[in-house]
């Protein structure tokens, strides 16, 4: 199951996590609530990142 996590902390900061998301579809998923906030101050890829991700990850991952 593919989740997006945003937290936001008692400074307002926000983390913005995909979990359950294989490959580069994790910025795919986030992406848009990203571009939503603002700038970007850190990128801390998961070994997810890293995973192949499976043939129909696209669909999946909202890229049809």
């Amino acid at each position: 199951m593919e989740v997006v996590i945003v937290e936001i902390d008692g400074e307002a900061g926000v983390t913005v996590r995909a979990e359950g998301v294989a490959g580069p579809g994790c910025r795919t998923l986030t992406a848009g609530i990203e571009a939503s906030l603002g700038r970007t101050t850190g990128d801390r890829p998961t070994p997810e990142l890293y995973q192949e991700a499976p043939a129909d990850a696209g669909l999946a991952a909202g890229r049809r």
